[in-house]
């Protein structure tokens, strides 16, 4: 299994959770963190801690696609939200050989803040042998340690001035075609690789 940080921005309806799909299709083990419901038929569905860990210990080494839906009321404050993401981020720390995939990090980090077990998957997260997926509509409201160790990183359309600057590190001259992207189209670095891709 090749361990590799996946980072894909845009904002909604772009068409990243689209393209997200796409990238985990073949996974044979797969934990996605999915807020906003938006993974509903890619895996067993739970929506508490417990019966995903029993489900987890009975597969074993064997293969899994589960997905975790946090059952979160609109009245849910960021201090559960967040002791959620953590409860999760500790059952992937015990797992090896997975993809963890978590739609909209925004909900749980920041620019200046990031929970240390996620964090800890950022930058160790290849002695462990877990690769990270994870969507965002602007690196701006991410922790750049994430972009910074990003393998590939996927942009849909952009208009932002800052966001188009830090994407330049990125994508070169072909992130001035950010605002110009026609819709569910993207550009694409690949550990150092830069191309404009079709929706597909």
């Amino acid at each position: 299994m090749k361990n590799q940080i996946i980072v894909v921005l845009g904002k909604k309806g772009s068409g990243k959770t689209y393209l997200t799909r796409r990238l985990i299709t073949d996974q044979r083990r797969l934990v996605i963190y999915d807020p906003l419901r938006q993974f509903s038929f890619s895996g067993v569905i739970f929506t508490a801690p417990a019966p995903l860990i029993e489900y987890l210990k009975a597969r074993g080494p064997r293969g899994f696609q589960v997905v975790y839906q946090p059952d979160f009321s609109a009245g849910d404050n960021t201090d559960i939200i967040q002791r959620e993401f953590q409860k999760i981020c500790r059952i992937v720390d015990c797992l090896s050989d997975v993809y963890f995939v978590i739609d909209e990090i925004d909900l749980y980090t920041s620019h200046s803040s990031c929970p240390a077990y996620f964090n800890n998957f950022i930058q160790r997260g290849r002695h462990q042998r877990v690769s990270l997926v994870v969507t965002t509509r602007r690196h701006t409201e991410t922790t750049r340690h994430l972009t910074a160790q990003a393998d590939i990183l996927i942009s849909f359309h952009q208009h932002e001035p800052n966001e188009i600057k830090y994407l330049c590190g990125f994508f070169g001259a072909l992130a001035l075609d950010l605002p110009r992207l026609p819709q569910y189209h993207y550009i694409k670095y690949d550990n150092g690789v830069v191309t404009r891709e079709k929706p597909v």
